[in-house]
């Protein structure tokens, strides 16, 4: 007599259940398939759905979400998208790409994207003159300064107090 270990999906939920089958013909008519997430993301965005194992037919539902300074870039493997979300039929195990970038938007038009904005100045996105000192956030980091800083900006014209000028008129 024939047994084997077998896992299976009941409701939509995902749990492991043990079950011992005389007949290997029995087992093979439950079979079940997992998806395997490739790229470089960790840090960048998390992927739901990916970590269930799937009964043969159904259809498994991935969703991409980046993490704030990155954008979702795409899917590739068995299906080439750059919609968020996909469906995979399960009629086999699948290898499934995902790709995160750094967000290359710039809202305040201050010359800084949004990914060096909140990862590398740590400054507000939405705010094109984070320190309130009238000059830009990506002119300051020109400049080689900190655009955290309202009081470093060099060069700031200076301050005339108590002079006297008189105006003549042309006759």
């Amino acid at each position: 007599s024939f047994k084997r270990e077998l896992l299976f999906l009941s409701g939509g939920d995902f749990f492991a259940r043990k079950l011992m089958v005389d007949d290997p013909a029995d087992a093979d008519s439950y079979p079940t398939h997992r998806i395997t997430i490739i790229g470089e993301f960790d840090g960048k965005g998390f992927i739901g759905g990916a970590s269930q194992i799937y009964k043969k037919g159904t259809t498994a539902t991935l969703t991409a979400t980046p993490l704030e300074a990155y954008v979702f870039s795409g899917w590739s493997g068995p299906i080439q998208s750059q919609e968020s979300s996909i469906n995979l039929v399960m009629d086999s195990d699948k290898e499934v790409g995902v790709a995160f970038a750094e967000d290359p938007r710039d809202p305040d038009g201050d010359g800084l994207t949004n990914y060096a904005e909140l990862k590398v100045h740590f400054t507000d996105p939405n705010s094109a003159d984070t320190d309130g000192d009238g000059y830009s956030d990506g002119v300051e980091v020109t400049a080689n300064l900190d655009p955290n800083d309202g009081s470093i900006f060099p060069n700031e014209a200076p301050l005339i107090v108590d002079q006297t000028f008189s105006i003549r008129e042309n006759s």
